[in-house]
C-alpha cells in the first residue's frame, strides 16, 4: 500500500508540473524512484499524501483557465 499512496502523491505532482507547462526537475525524478520505498508507518505515509494533495489544490487554483486546454507534453 505504501507505493500506490506514494505513486499517488509523486503522480499529482508530476501532472501539475506538466500542466504547468515546466519539465520535471532532478528532484522529482529521484522521489519518482523512491516510490518504491515502503519504508515509513501508515501515518506517515497518509501524511504525505495529504501534503501532497493540499500543495496539489493550490497549484491547481493558481493555473489559469485558458492555460488548461493549451496541449502539454508528457515526459
Amino acid at each position: 500500500m505504501a507505493f500506490q499512496l506514494r505513486h499517488i502523491a509523486g503522480s499529482l505532482d508530476r501532472l501539475l508540473t506538466y500542466a504547468e507547462g515546466r519539465a520535471l526537475t532532478a528532484e522529482q525524478l529521484l522521489v519518482l524512484k523512491a516510490e518504491t520505498n515502503s519504508d515509513g508507518s501508515v501515518k506517515e505515509i497518509l501524511a504525505e499524501l495529504e501534503v501532497a494533495i493540499f500543495r496539489g489544490s493550490l497549484r491547481v487554483r493558481a493555473l489559469a483557465s485558458e492555460d488548461l486546454a493549451l496541449p502539454r507534453a508528457i515526459g
